[in-house]
């Protein structure tokens, strides 16, 4: 086999598409594969896979998205170390929240809407009054970096977690530290609790995925089996399900696909088994509402400069659509409105995409 044919042979281990330049001297070869795992190619997107509206801003990379609990507004954190409130059906910011020195990594609105959490990379987690945009509390346990918050679905716990690999729970209401959770090797990328408030999850470069009980702070249960760096999880509504994404990790010695895993979730134990496995290399993941869509936002480093959105049918494993949601840059965040109308997407642009 020769040298070109053996690195192509390598690009067509990749369960996706992907667009490769591979130099040979001072001659470029490019390359799209498809490998033959079982699914077919995606079909061309529906007539409406094209952002129905955009709410532009120059404020930076968007880097966290959630709606409120009505839908009416979304909160959006951007690079320039501020959280926004837009107004969805006018398109414009009726709020911001300027305190934080640095990136507004990550955010969430609390289960009522009153209230919204941000985390930065300035290494403190802030709670704010939604409605006057005042600041309520500053958290500033954390010494590293802090990649991820969550609320619990009763909106008393509030869940942060920083690159140096510590998660910590917090009291909303007194602001007291509950929990420190200890057992991840290496950065966490992102926490979430299930639904039905039982268990805590988080994804870390450490390739683990780990569930908490967060109310004891015990661990429940280690997901192993990720080849690279897990980079976002989400739970299904009905708290039977999580899926987990990692990011691709490619070189010509070693072959490291991502990956979304969807596991299936013991409900009384918090056990759990694999269920499916779907390819991509994945930045971030939403269910729909309904719980019968999973989405997966996709950067295809180095080799393409565009991101894409794709929809799967958890049942089938098929792509029901696939919508380039960034061109030449990456795709940071998605989030799914309440009733499953709208998808928001936000990125390197600086700009939000709402999806019908």
């Amino acid at each position: 086999m020769t040298f070109a044919a053996e690195k192509i042979q390598r690009f067509r281990r990749f369960p996706f598409w992907w667009q490769a330049a591979i130099t040979l001297g001072s001659v470029v070869i490019l390359v799209m594969v498809w490998s033959a795992c079982g699914i077919s190619p995606p079909p061309s997107p529906p007539p409406l896979s094209s952002p129905r509206a955009e709410l532009r801003g120059r404020y930076g990379d968007v880097l966290a998205l959630a709606f409120s609990p009505t839908g009416e507004w979304l909160a959006a954190g951007t690079s320039d170390g501020t959280a926004r409130l837009w107004d969805v059906s006018k398109g414009q910011v009726v709020r911001a929240m300027k305190g934080h020195a640095e990136a507004v990594s990550s955010l969430a609105v609390s289960p009522e809407g009153k209230t919204l959490a941000t985390g930065s990379a300035d290494k403190t987690v802030k709670l704010w009054d939604v409605s006057t945009g005042n600041e309520i509390r500053t958290f500033a346990e954390h010494v590293a970096p802090v990649t991820s918050v969550a609320f619990s679905p009763d909106g008393k716990l509030l869940a942060s977690a920083d690159s140096g690999g510590v998660i910590l729970i917090f009291h909303v209401s007194s602001g007291e530290q509950v929990q420190n959770l200890i057992g991840h090797k290496s950065r966490v990328n992102a926490v979430e609790f299930s639904p039905n408030g039982r268990l805590l999850a988080s994804a870390s470069d450490d390739r683990t995925v780990r569930l908490w009980d967060p109310q004891t702070g015990k661990l429940v249960r280690t997901l192993d089996g990720h080849r690279s760096r897990v980079t976002s999880l989400a739970f299904s509504p009905d708290s039977l399900l999580l899926a987990t994404g990692t990011a691709l990790q490619f070189n010509l010695r070693m072959d490291r696909p991502g990956e979304i895993r969807v596991w299936k979730l013991d409900n009384a134990a918090g056990g759990s088994a694999l269920k499916q496995t779907l390819p991509g290399s994945i930045r971030c993941l939403a269910f729909s509402p309904n719980g019968e869509i999973l989405a997966s936002g996709t950067d295809f480093f180095e080799t393409s400069t565009n991101s894409e959105v794709t929809f799967w049918d958890l049942k089938t494993n098929a792509v029901l659509s696939k919508w380039e949601a960034e061109r030449r840059g990456q795709l940071h965040a998605i989030a799914f409105s309440p009733d499953g109308r709208w998808l928001a997407t936000g990125g390197h642009s600086g700009r939000i995409r709402l999806w019908q």
